[in-house]
Formats: structure tokens, C-alpha cells, sequence
């Protein structure tokens, strides 16, 4: 063969290679476009599961499709009556798209007042003249509650009820601080029965110089109030504690806060209160109501011969399980139990509704130091429970909580231990100073591997806790690096089942120093106050520092930490920040609204205990004047 022959044979070999290139090139192009058609119901190509084929696609975009009509939406605080703060049918936010090149702020809808209930989310909803709407439901201090389409970009309101004037902060007593400013209305995250179409809210309304609660049951579709609706809220129970006459406790709206979200279950309704600046003599209540006919089934009082001992769980709703039984987290006040009493200050309540619909407390849990925790201002209460699915071993059925002294608590459902003079020993777990103050609640996931709870507190890292065996690890196996300000946030959770978890937060940024000295001030305002309206408490605090220097430096050096400012002011004036972690590992972030360029993503100035709600690939989260919504960039819907 010459080389002439050779030469040409070479040519040919190499038009046959550069052939066979275009054709796998166009062959590569028309699946790439295929899969780019059905990019908005199939997984993010991080997915091992992520269809390779036009086929695969379509087959993919079917089940995506199925996964979206089985989501019932976000009916409820923190997801479900367990409040384990999961959506697990989340099929479009993957941790491989949710950065801030493919993740951003996409719209805001303004509103008339503070949002400090959490958003609720109902896919598919009729609206009458207007179609059907997957719809995003905000109710604002100023006693308005909003429809608003959930997908639209310029921020569609589709009704808008305004339930009852407001309180401004000046309507309340003399003396009473100003946590929630500069109106109160409604506060509690409301909660829908998607099988009645009808959202239940409960306002606090001022008029005439009159407070008073009201509970209205909303057609989800038109806003308007169901038959019966609104309720004037009442109640008296039999009692010789703080501001009881002739024997009977009576309902004050004057002095309660209605915080917690509202729980519903089998067919009854729960509204839980606390104080109002713990200005007065309040207690703890719980009110049960029929859901149907919104009768008022019982009442039922923390302290009812005590004082205090309120329920506000920085906003988180009462648990219910399987079996109807209740749980709450009551702070301050009183405990008399082990003695035989009835007065539950900071206490875990297992609470259950009689044949005769009786209240009855069913079991309880109360820290062998409680006097020194109410006394120090370290109460339980700062925390809502979440029960966790059931687990191997010897406690099957735990819940987990947390108070502001930063301890987590593990208790047994079955068996919640009630009270020890020296020790905590009787409940599976404690984990004292875990965070330097607790003010949210814990968010519980389950993965391919291993299942964790998430916790967050003031000043402090979003932890991840391992839970195997029924016990918690003893420390963290990871956490963020961002430390996250005043009142640290309450996780929620996004997977697809078992995969691609990701844990969202919505934080403030630690305080400046201006704003520090300002909270200092405020702080010596706020002791002179207690010192003229409750001198008696004021001095006790006093002695138990006092006695803290001999018996125990260490936590008295803890103690006066707790004077200083730095866990206010009670909202900062700079805006929220959204960030998102790696379920898996909580120090992987990926995303952060403050590191967009150009401001892109920056949220509005934020309120106390935002809970975001993740639904059909976007985030919802409420500030002081707007809901907030993030997703996928340049995604059509």
C-alpha cells in the first residue's frame, strides 16, 4: 500500500469520526431539549432518578403530576398535627437548584399590618367569577385575612376579609409592654378543613373600649363569615387562683394573648392563650370548640388556684396524636401537681376531652428546677412540641421540646414523668445549654439513611441532631455557620419522601451596637416598671441571684448574662433573611437571600416567629408589611 493510499484511507476514517460526532451531536440535542420541555415537573438532573429520554420524561412528569394532586397543601402550623414541619411532597426544589444563580425573591404582596401567622397553602381552590387558583392564605394584625393567588407574579389578591378593628399598642393596659406593635389583631396562624372549605381564624378586636376575642369559620373560596360566625370567645371555670370571683376564673380578654396557632382535630377546635405582657392575673387557657356548629365544648385553666402559667409557645400550635391527646407547653406561674394540686406552671401537659367533653389532664412533665426557672425568667413555654414518628426501643412514642434556659427536653408520650426534687432523670433525654436561649420550635425529617430534628435559638447556630434508638445524639453532628439573631427562627422542611431534604429558616441579623444600647435602656425602663408594679417579684429575683453567687457561680455569672440586651430589640429594623441548608448536612448552605447581587432577593423587615411554608416549588414567609415569595428563577408555572 502507498502512502498515497494510506493518506486518503486516513481522511476517510477521519470524515467517518467527525459524522458520527454530528449525528450523536444532534441525537444529544434533541434529549436535552426534550428533557428542557418538561423541565417544570421533573426532577433537577442532581437526581440519580432524573429521566434520560423523551419517554422517561413524560413518564416522570406523570408521577411529579400524581405527587402534585395527592399534596393536600399546607392546612395547619408547622404542616400537620404532629408539627413536625415537613412538606414531603416537594418535587421541584431540589438541593441542586435552590442557589442564588437558579433561587431567588420573585414577588411580595403588600398587606395591611404585621404577619406573625404562619401562610397557609390550599392547591386548587374555586374561586367564584375567578377560576381555580392554588391559593396562599395571610392574615395580618390588622385583622384582615387575604386570598392570594399563589403562582402569580404580580401578586393577584384574589378576596381580601377585614374581620373587626384592631388594637393600637395604646388601647392596652397602662403598664403592659409593647411586643406586638403597632397594632394586635390576629396573631395565631389560622387552620383550614379543606373537606368543609372553610379557614378558622380568631381576632382580637377593640371597640367601644371594649376587648374581646372573636372566632370566624371562612368560606375559603369567597372570605365570607359560615353561618354562626363570628363568636364572641367567653369562658369561666371553677377556681379560687388570681382574679377569681366568688370561686369562678373568667375569661379576660383584656389580659390574654391569643399566640398559638389554632389546632384542629376530629372535628373539634383548639385555641390556646398566654398573657399579654404578663401584665395582670392571667392564666394559661385552652378553649375546645365543635368545628361544626362552633359550640363551645370546654374550658380548661393552667392555674386555676395560682396565677399565670400561660401558653404561647412562641406561636406554635397545640400537638394533637393519633389518639386525640393534646400537648402544650405552659410558662411561668405556679406548680403544685406533685403535691397534689391543680396548678401546672411550666409544665408539659398531656391533655385529653372526657366522654362527658371535660377537660382532663392526662399526664404532665415538669423540670425538677422549675421554681428557679420561672423566678429567672427561664420558663418553659418558649417552645411548641413536636412528636416524632414512631421509634425502635423502649419509648416508641416521643415528643420532642425545648425551654429558654436552651435546654432540649426528650419525653415519653406514655409515660411524660411528672416531677423529681433533684433531677430530670426520668425522661428518656435532656440536654441542657444546647443553645443559649430556645424562643422556636424543632422540625423533624426522616431521610434515605437517618432521621434528624433541627433546632435554632438566639444567638446561636441552626442545629441538626441525629435521633437513632429513640435518643437524640448528645450533641449536634452538624451545624450552620451563620449564627442567627433575636428570636432565632423555627425550621421547616422541603423533600421529595426521603430525598433531597432541604431545612429552611427565616432569621434576623444580630443587632447593632445603636440598637443595642437602645435595647439596654429599655431594659432598665422595663426593670424600674417591675419594680413599681410587682415589687415583691422583682425582689425574689433578686434573692435568687443572690444565692445563686454562694451556692453556684456558674449559673449566676449565666443569670446576669441574661440582662444584657443582646436577645433584643423585640424586632430589628433590618431586613429578614431567607436561607436555605442541606437537610443532610445543616453546615452545606445553599442559599442565602442576603448574597444575591444587587440586593436582588432582599426581604422585607421581618417579625417574631416566622415559620416559611414551602409549597409546589416556592417559599412563603410574612414580614411587617408584606408576604414574600421566593422560587426558581425564569420558571414558567
Amino acid at each position: 500500500m502507498n502512502k498515497r493510499t494510506s493518506i486518503r484511507r486516513l481522511i476517510l476514517l477521519l470524515a467517518c469520526l467527525i459524522s458520527l460526532g454530528l449525528v450523536w451531536k444532534a441525537l444529544s440535542n434533541i434529549s436535552l431539549a426534550a428533557r428542557h420541555s418538561s423541565r417544570a415537573v421533573v426532577p433537577s438532573s442532581a437526581n440519580p432518578d432524573e429521566p434520560t429520554s423523551l419517554s422517561d420524561s413524560l413518564a416522570a412528569g406523570s408521577v411529579n403530576s400524581a405527587k402534585a394532586a395527592a399534596f393536600a397543601g399546607v392546612l395547619t402550623y408547622h404542616n400537620d398535627e404532629a408539627r413536625i414541619g415537613a412538606n414531603v411532597h416537594e418535587s421541584i426544589l431540589t438541593p441542586s437548584n435552590v442557589n442564588a444563580g437558579d433561587f431567588g425573591k420573585l414577588f411580595t404582596v403588600a398587606v395591611d399590618g404585621d404577619v406573625y401567622a404562619q401562610p397557609l397553602y390550599l392547591p386548587r381552590v374555586s374561586i367564584p367569577a375567578q377560576g381555580t387558583h392554588n391559593v396562599i392564605y395571610t392574615a395580618t394584625e390588622n385583622n384582615s385575612v387575604y386570598a392570594i393567588d399563589a403562582d402569580d407574579p404580580k401578586g393577584l389578591i384574589l378576596w381580601h376579609a377585614q374581620l373587626g378593628p384592631s388594637l393600637s399598642f395604646e388601647d392596652l393596659p397602662a403598664g403592659t409592654c409593647t411586643v406586638i406593635v403597632p397594632r394586635v389583631g390576629i396573631t395565631g396562624t389560622p387552620v383550614i378543613d379543606s373537606s368543609t372549605k372553610t379557614l378558622y381564624v380568631v381576632d382580637r378586636v377593640f371597640d367601644h373600649g371594649k376587648h374581646e376575642y372573636q372566632l370566624h369559620a371562612l368560606d375559603v373560596s369567597t372570605g365570607k363569615d359560615r353561618p354562626g360566625s363570628p363568636l364572641l370567645l367567653s369562658a369561666s371555670v371553677t377556681g379560687k387562683g388570681e382574679g377569681n370571683v366568688n370561686g369562678k376564673i373568667s375569661f379576660d380578654p383584656t389580659l390574654q394573648l391569643q399566640r398559638t396557632g389554632l389546632a384542629l382535630s376530629r372535628g373539634k377546635l383548639y385555641i390556646a392563650f398566654g398573657s399579654t405582657c404578663d401584665f395582670g392575673n392571667y392564666h394559661g387557657w385552652i378553649l375546645a370548640y365543635d368545628a361544626a356548629t362552633l359550640s363551645q365544648v370546654s374550658a380548661f385553666v393552667t392555674t386555676p388556684n395560682a396565677s399565670r402559667g400561660g401558653i404561647w409557645q412562641s406561636g406554635a400550635a397545640p400537638s394533637v396524636d393519633p389518639e386525640g391527646g393534646v400537648y402544650v407547653v405552659t410558662g411561668d406561674g405556679t406548680f403544685n401537681a406533685l403535691a397534689g394540686g391543680s396548678d401546672y406552671g411550666d409544665s408539659f401537659l398531656k391533655l385529653t376531652l372526657a366522654p362527658d367533653d371535660h377537660w382532663k389532664v392526662q399526664d404532665y412533665f415538669t423540670p425538677f428546677d422549675q421554681e428557679r426557672l420561672d423566678t429567672l425568667n427561664d420558663d418553659l413555654g418558649s417552645s411548641g412540641t413536636v412528636l416524632l414518628p414512631d421509634q425502635p426501643g423502649p419509648h416508641p412514642h416521643l415528643l420532642v421540646s425545648a425551654g429558654k434556659n436552651g435546654t432540649i427536653y426528650l419525653v415519653d408520650r406514655d409515660a411524660m414523668g411528672h416531677n423529681r426534687h433533684d433531677n430530670n432523670n426520668q425522661i428518656v433525654q435532656s440536654l441542657p445549654g444546647a443553645l443559649p436561649k430556645i424562643d422556636s420550635t424543632a422540625a423533624y425529617w426522616r431521610g434515605e439513611a437517618a432521621q434528624w430534628v433541627y433546632i435554632n435559638g438566639v444567638g446561636g447556630p441552626l442545629q441538626q441532631y441525629s435521633l437513632a434508638e429513640g435518643k437524640l445524639s448528645s450533641q449536634p453532628v452538624s451545624h450552620s455557620d451563620e449564627l442567627f439573631g433575636y428570636p432565632g427562627s423555627t425550621p421547616a422542611i422541603s423533600s421529595d419522601g426521603k430525598s433531597n431534604g432541604i431545612v429552611w429558616v427565616v432569621g434576623t441579623a444580630q443587632p447593632d451596637t445603636r440598637k443595642v444600647v437602645g435595647a439596654y435602656l429599655h431594659r432598665i425602663v422595663q426593670s424600674t416598671r417591675d419594680l413599681v408594679h410587682e415589687p415583691r417579684t422583682f425582689f425574689r429575683k433578686v434573692v435568687i441571684r443572690v444565692k445563686l453567687l454562694f451556692h453556684s457561680p456558674s449559673i449566676f455569672w449565666a443569670s446576669l448574662k441574661k440582662l444584657l440586651p443582646r436577645r433584643t430589640p423585640e424586632v430589628l429594623n433590618r431586613p429578614a433573611i431567607l436561607r436555605a441548608y442541606d437537610a443532610g448536612d445543616v453546615s452545606n448552605l445553599l442559599y442565602d437571600s442576603t448574597e444575591a447581587p444587587q440586593d436582588r432577593d432582599q426581604a422585607d423587615l421581618p417579625v417574631k416567629f416566622v415559620v416559611p411554608t414551602i409549597a409546589n416549588g416556592k417559599v412563603y414567609f410574612g414580614t411587617q408589611s408584606h408576604l414574600d415569595v421566593y422560587g426558581l428563577l425564569n420558571k414558567q408555572n
